[in-house]
Order: structure tokens, then C-alpha cells, then sequence
């Protein structure tokens, strides 16, 4: 929690949100290509630059084709807190500035429809793979190969 003494009654709650994706079977790019989007709209100080703190997180190989992940969010909400006549208090959590505008996209948004990693559907799920031979792993490309493409409904 983070507040000062001023004149103002507001203030600002800051938190570690730890999300657990258990038994992933998909590139973790994926997940955070997601995430990132997300960030982007709703903690855009964790994206902003290169200077921006980024997030942590933790991979486990499970099994020859899954993983558990773990990732760490430090968040905050802003929060304005206006003291009424009667006694009581009017609190809104604040909405976060337009960071990212973005002349292309569609208004409304339009839902994701499907998402595609080099050239293979992996959102909807298509006819399940072979499994991997003993012994092997593939999450594809990490470092600058690999194409991840998002399709949107009707754009």
C-alpha cells in the first residue's frame, strides 16, 4: 500500500499477482505474447521501454512435451477515495492511460480468433501432434526465429 499525507485521500495498492499455468504443452511464447498484449492495456509501466522492470518467471520441464510455468506480475491500482458529507467515502480504482494507441485496430475490439506459430495452427487446437520421440523437447525458436501470428475475427 502506498500512500502519502496530503490534501488527497487517495491512493495506490501495489501487488505481486503470481499466475501458474500447469502442464503447458504449447511454445511459452505464446503465453506471453498474450500477456504482454494485456500488459500493454492494463500496466503499460511494465512495457513502456527498455528501461521497464519486465516480469519474472519460472519454467519446469515436466514431461518431454509439457511444462509448468510460473509467472510473477509486480501490479498496482491506482485508487481515488473522495470523502462524502455523510460521513462516508466514494472510491474508484483509476483507469489506466491510453499508453499504446494504435491506429489499425479494430473498434470494438474483435475477439482472437485463432493464433499461429511458424506455420501450424496451435488456437483452435488442431489434430493433435505425434508424440515427441524419447528424450526430445521442442518449443521452438526463443531467440529471434520463428513467426507468431495472431488472426482476429472479421479485421
Amino acid at each position: 500500500m502506498r500512500t502519502r499525507q496530503t490534501s488527497s485521500f487517495s491512493f495506490e495498492v501495489a501487488y505481486t499477482l503470481n499466475i501458474v499455468v500447469l502442464d503447458w504443452t504449447d511454445p511459452p511464447v505464446i503465453l506471453f505474447v498474450l500477456l504482454n498484449d494485456w500488459l500493454r492495456r492494463y500496466q503499460p509501466d511494465l512495457v513502456a521501454s527498455q528501461a521497464a522492470d519486465g516480469y519474472a518467471f519460472e519454467a519446469d520441464i515436466m514431461t518431454n512435451s509439457a511444462l509448468d510455468l510460473s509467472i510473477d506480475l509486480a501490479l498496482t491500482e491506482a485508487v481515488t477515495a473522495v470523502r462524502r458529507e455523510d460521513g462516508g467515502w466514494d472510491m474508484q480504482i483509476v483507469e489506466e492511460p491510453e499508453s499504446f494507441p494504435d491506429d489499425f485496430a479494430a473498434s470494438p475490439p474483435v475477439p482472437l480468433k485463432e493464433i499461429w506459430w511458424k506455420d501450424a495452427r496451435l488456437i483452435p487446437e488442431p489434430d493433435p501432434p505425434p508424440p515427441p520421440e524419447a528424450g526430445q523437447m521442442d518449443f521452438g525458436e526463443t531467440k529471434h526465429g520463428g513467426l507468431l501470428a495472431l488472426i482476429l475475427e472479421d479485421f
